[in-house]
């Protein structure tokens, strides 16, 4: 059982795991390696860097109106 803040940090962590996973799955990085490194990048990036990149994405994707990341996903 978590607290509220607990899954509140529990939340944030796992929205970028799956980020940083997909994207290096995305660039050809196999799927362990990419667990493993997605890992690592999840704890060590600031809030601020993380959206700023989400940001960046949206505005770089040509479906941004309608792909999952607009959805805050």
């Amino acid at each position: 059982h978590l607290t509220d803040l607990g899954r509140e940090i529990a939340e944030k962590l796992y929205e970028r795991h799956q980020y940083f996973t997909e994207r290096l799955t995305d660039a050809g990085v196999d799927a362990g390696t990419a667990e493993a490194e997605a890992c690592k990048m999840e704890h060590t990036i600031s809030d601020e860097s993380f959206q700023k990149l989400k940001v960046q994405e949206q505005k770089l994707c040509p479906f941004a109106d309608t792909c999952d990341l607009k959805q805050g996903k």
